[in-house]
């Protein structure tokens, strides 16, 4: 669900999130807070059986512009 994007799924369209919007694009904390809130509404809404603990995401300090993401449910 995570990687699919919305709309790629004709027959469930509000699947998925809209994570490619934050590829690319500089690594602040604002737009760490954005894709949590995104992640978090998506799995929320589309997978309402799940319930979320925490989303983390951290800076990989060898490889600038990387980060990892760990989801706890």
């Amino acid at each position: 669900m995570i990687f699919t994007r919305q709309g790629e799924r004709v027959q469930q369209p509000h699947l998925g999130t809209t994570l490619d919007r934050f590829l690319y694009r500089r690594i602040t904390a604002r737009w760490a807070e954005d894709l949590k809130a995104m992640l978090r509404q998506a799995i929320e809404v589309q997978e309402p059986r799940v319930e979320l603990r925490e989303i983390l995401i951290d800076r990989i300090p060898e490889t600038p512009g990387r980060v990892q993401l760990r989801i706890s449910y």
